[in-house]
């Protein structure tokens, strides 16, 4: 959960939502791609609630207001997709844990997220 302590740290972005991944337990260390209505993105990793960009905001074409998110994440690395375009690829941390989703509105920004068709697949791998 994002507290209204980093606010600042996303004053430019009044929403965003995306998909949590390599989370622990108690859902105090994640990673997440989320998507924002001004057609960017960004890879933050949250841990004790404190947010890092790994992936700073970006604005890119595959970004639309109705958006397929999808991360490949396997051994460390990490590849994000919007609308089957790659947008980053990057490595990170150790490779495990939970998935979800993310979600931060600042009052009355006046936007909604509809996360469906969420699906798990283990990546496949190459054959020597």
């Amino acid at each position: 959960m994002v507290e209204n302590k980093e606010a600042v740290f996303y004053q430019d972005y009044k929403a965003w939502g995306g998909l949590a991944f390599w989370g622990n337990e108690e859902g105090t260390d994640y990673y997440a791609f989320v998507v924002d209505a001004k057609d960017a993105f960004a890879v933050l990793r949250f841990k004790n609630d404190e947010p890092t960009e790994l992936v700073a905001w970006t604005k890119n074409d595959a970004i639309k207001p109705v958006t397929m998110l999808r991360v490949v994440a396997a051994k460390g690395q990490v590849t994000c997709f919007a609308n089957d375009v790659q947008v980053c690829n990057l490595t990170a941390g150790p490779g495990s844990g939970s998935v979800g989703f993310v979600v931060w509105q600042n009052q009355g920004s006046g936007t909604s997220f509809d996360f469906d068709d969420f699906v798990v697949t283990e990546p496949k791998t190459s054959k020597p």
